[in-house]
């Protein structure tokens, strides 16, 4: 999948350094990036910005990643 198909992505990840990381990254292929720093606030931001991909951590507060695609896939 290019970045021009994937214009907006959400990274989840109770890690700063990783996300900036990720973002940083992501950033430098021109896609837009929206962070949230747990599950709970990375559905809150899937339902409010409808990102075209998520990149999430296995092990997340609140709502593990799991149940954090399942939610969304189930949106």
């Amino acid at each position: 999948m290019t970045a021009a198909l994937v214009n907006r992505v959400l990274v989840v990840d109770s890690d700063p350094d990783l996300a900036r990381k990720i973002a940083a990254w992501l950033k430098g292929e021109n896609v837009q990036v929206i962070a949230a720093q747990d599950g709970e606030e990375g559905f809150a931001r899937f339902k409010r910005d409808s990102p075209r991909a998520v990149i999430a951590a296995a092990q997340l507060e609140k709502v593990v990643g799991s149940v954090l695609c399942q939610r969304i896939k189930s949106h």
